[in-house]
């Protein structure tokens, strides 16, 4: 008889920004400043690395994102990666859409 693993969320909670250097390198720097961040992140915690309007549902924007991300070297993908990704669907009333990367081991 095969064991089935089951697959348990830890829960994710936002990184917050605590120095100015950091805070610079998030409004400033681009996709490069993010990265640094993001290979620094804590287990379990997720950076907003882009968002659209609410009204926009194509995500392709999205996936280049996550593109451009691997393209630095971060493994950001599906099951076993080191990063995963999420694009919740904005609730009534938000005005964007956020690309959130969190960091999963």
């Amino acid at each position: 008889m095969q064991q089935v693993r089951e697959h348990m969320w830890e829960p994710l909670s936002e990184y917050q920004i605590s120095s100015q250097e950091e805070f610079l390198m998030y409004a400033e720097d681009g996709i490069e400043g993010k990265v640094q961040i993001l290979r620094n992140l804590p287990l379990n915690k997720y950076l907003v690395v882009d968002n659209l309007p609410a009204t926009i549902t194509n995500t392709q924007p999205f996936q280049k994102t996550i593109k451009n991300l691997r393209s630095y070297g971060l493994d950001i993908d599906r099951g076993d990666a080191k990063y995963g990704f999420k694009m919740p669907l904005p609730k009534n009333g938000d005005m964007k859409r956020d690309l959130i990367i969190f960091r999963r081991k």
